[in-house]
């Protein structure tokens, strides 16, 4: 693209980087040794179509009239074919001096638009004053023109021209003088190549903007923009606008090139952002992304009246030049990276910034003026946009290749999918076992259809549930234990899984007991509960057992409470029936709970009361389990199984209670329907033939007898 950076680069050279300027000096030295006067030698007007008078030209700064500049003696030569001054706040002011062997006329034509330019010609004593300044030039009736153009008739003999010219803009003199008929043939074809220019542009710009509606490729849309800024861009720098544009001021004149020029490099970015993908690499894209923000601020900012031409034109100068390296790096860099249209990006530039360089020698005195000197940028803008058009629909089979490759490693993937849930579907969906996860707020997330078989709730309709509402909560419960021994363990889970029975709520309201293991998987918030709920299963070896004893001393905790309960009743059913497992099952988990409870932790039955009633006795509890008074102690358990009968002792490390009156109230505490805790001991009473607690009340026995019928039902199994 190249932009008003490379367009003005000469400018950027003369103006800020004069000792880098020597790159040209070759192109000059002669020139600049072969002078030595105060004024440069005089131009012999002959017959040629067009002469390039800048090497006969005198320049002189520092004065402001007509009268000081043709008296001065501080004259220099100019050595340069084209001067350019950069921007300069002080009028710039040359003398050409023209010796005519007979009457000529000419025009004299100096290709710049946005120059204030006074002309005074001197011939046989008189002075004629020709007013060239924008806004002479803006009120023109008739043959309004986009650069600087007036007749000069040149007497027999010598002529002294003076030109004083200033600019907000870039300050350069490419003066030119031509025969009229000869200027008219150049101005045609230089029309021609204009206008040819603009309708490529144009034409570029409607095909690729029709292959956006059709395809609805984003990647357009960009080169659409970048295209109409480039042209807008161009047309304003040629004087085309304040050729064509008569409600133009010269306020806007000198505006609208920076106005343009910092959408124009936007434009470039977004296009080169967009076309490499430079998401891949987001240091480079950050920096584009800055360079994009840079031109548009660039743009909007000579809108406001205060802000003065020259500083936003330097800063877009600077920032054009930064676009510009940094856009063929990103090329250059994409393409390494296998990004194939990256190449033609690369190309494209490359032509553009041969187009460039043409006319820069030309504009230094290097290349003579021809059609392709003085066009080297349209032609080389032609070229970049119909090779970044072909980049844009190599870059479309590019993409449609790659999606092509894609929808085959994903037509893959999907089958391999398919394979994993038909896997999956076998060993979760096909299982006897219930499989579920949960959110960490106990929450069900998914159900496999086991839930229908085991619970008779369909799957979905668990989906969302709390978990702790599936466990069953019946009568004879002194406390919702399953439900805080599910919160126990799912606030305690780690690497180690957590294993227990529960009893859920099956079908006709009737518990079911099942064997349940949670595990964590994922971490943080994001992690889910895998759980695995199964039927009890009877021990292969137990039909062998003839005594079972055993002693435990366990900690504090209800999990743990659950799993010596398990362990120690695993047995029972060698001995008893079913239904007098659970019973025994039930009770014994009552006393080991008191045992920790009410007498490690020294609840009393009204504090749980209280905790209770604000719903906050787990973390009561949890809190008790801290204090260094209690957390210490152990709950002993020992039991005994023999054919005839089973014998358990729990012994805990607390001061006991009175045994005797809390007996005389546990009848009417059964009863009780408001009471949601303090009946395991009546309960246990009622199940085992057998209840006896020692004097202080820390210790308590149960036996429960084997009658002949429960042997025979046991010795069946």
């Amino acid at each position: 693209m190249g932009l008003l950076a490379i367009v003005n680069v000469d400018l950027w050279l003369r103006n800020w980087l004069n000792p880098a300027f020597c790159f040209y000096a070759g192109f000059f030295l002669l020139a600049s040794a072969r002078s030595t006067s105060v004024f440069a030698e005089p131009l012999v007007l002959s017959d040629q179509h067009r002469v390039t008078p800048g090497l006969h030209l005198s320049e002189l700064s520092s004065v402001s009239s007509f009268e000081e500049a043709s008296s001065s003696n501080a004259w220099k030569p100019v050595q340069n074919q084209s001067p350019n001054y950069g921007f300069t706040e002080q009028p710039i002011w040359h003398r050409l001096v023209v010796v005519s062997e007979s009457q000529r006329n000419r025009l004299i034509h100096v290709d710049v638009t946005n120059t204030n330019l006074m002309v005074y010609i001197v011939q046989n004593g008189t002075t004629q004053v020709i007013d060239q300044t924008l806004a002479a030039r803006d009120g023109a009736t008739t043959g309004r023109y986009r650069a600087i153009l007036f007749p000069v008739k040149f007497e027999k003999g010598q002529t002294i021209i003076y030109f004083k010219s200033s600019s907000e803009d870039t300050l350069y003199f490419p003066l030119q003088i031509w025969k009229p008929e000869a200027f008219q043939q150049q101005r045609d074809v230089t029309t021609a190549i204009y206008f040819a220019y603009f309708g490529a542009m144009l034409v570029m710009a409607g095909f690729n903007l029709s292959v956006f509606l059709s395809t609805r490729e984003r990647s357009y849309v960009p080169y659409v923009l970048y295209t109409l800024s480039a042209l807008a861009y161009f047309s304003s720098q040629a004087g085309f606008l304040m050729q064509f544009v008569p409600d133009l001021t010269p306020y806007w004149i000198v505006k609208i090139n920076a106005i343009i020029a910092g959408f124009y490099i936007a434009a470039a970015v977004a296009f080169t952002r967009s076309f490499l993908r430079t998401k891949r690499f987001p240091a480079l894209d950050k920096f584009l992304v800055s360079m994009l923000f840079l031109g548009t601020l660039c743009g909007i900012m000579p809108l406001f009246p205060f802000v003065k031409f020259a500083p936003v034109a330097i800063a877009e100068i600077v920032l054009g030049q930064v676009v510009v390296i940094t856009m063929l790096i990103a090329g250059v860099h994409a393409w390494r990276t296998g990004y194939r249209p990256a190449r033609n990006f690369v190309l494209a530039f490359g032509f553009f910034a041969a187009g460039c360089t043409i006319y820069l020698l030309r504009l230094i005195g290097v290349l003579p003026y021809n059609v392709f000197s003085a066009h080297g940028i349209q032609l080389g803008s032609v070229a970049e946009m119909l090779l970044l058009s072909l980049a844009l629909s190599d870059r479309i089979n590019f993409l449609r290749k790659a999606l092509e490759r894609n929808m085959r490693q994903l037509e893959t993937a999907h089958e391999k999918v398919m394979l994993s849930e038909g896997k999956y579907r076998t060993i979760v969906e096909d299982t006897r076992d219930f499989i579920f996860t949960l959110d960490l707020d106990q929450r069900v997330v998914t159900a496999n259809h086991a839930a229908l078989r085991l619970l008779g709730s369909h799957p979905e309709s668990l989906v969302g549930k709390f978990f702790p509402d599936l466990l069953y909560q019946g009568p004879g419960s002194s406390m919702p234990f399953e439900t805080v021994l599910l919160r126990n363990a799912i606030d305690n889970l780690n690497e180690t899984p957590a294993q227990f029975r529960a009893h859920f709520l099956a079908r006709h309201g009737e518990p079911l007991e099942l064997a349940l293991r949670l595990e964590k998987i994922g971490i943080g918030r994001e992690a889910l509960i895998l759980g695995k709920a199964a039927m009890t299963t009877e021990d292969s070896l137990l039909r062998f057992l003839e005594t079972d004893r055993g002693s435990y001393c366990i900690d504090n905790y209800l999990t743990t409470s659950e799993l010596i309960n398990q362990r120690i009743t695993r047995n029972l059913p060698r001995y008893f029936s079913t239904e007098a497992v659970e019973e025994m099952q039930l009770c014994l988990r009552e006393m080991i709970v008191n045992a920790i409870e009410h007498g490690n932790l020294e609840i009393s039955f009204e504090e749980k009361t209280r905790a209770q009633a604000q719903g906050d006795y787990l973390e009561y509890l949890i809190e008790r389990q801290k204090v260094p008074r209690y957390r210490d102690r152990g709950v002993r358990i020992e039991y005994s199984l023999r054919p005839d009968r089973a014998w358990f002792r729990i012994t805990d490390e607390g001061p006991g209670f009175d045994h005797r009156a809390f007996s005389a109230t546990e009848r009417a505490r059964l009863l009780d329907p408001k009471s949601s805790h303090g009946r395991g001991v009546a309960i246990a009473r009622r199940f085992f033939d057998v209840l006896r607690f020692n004097e202080p009340g820390n210790q308590v026995t149960l036996v429960r007898f084997a009658n002949p019928v429960e042997q025979a039902g046991a010795n069946s199994i």
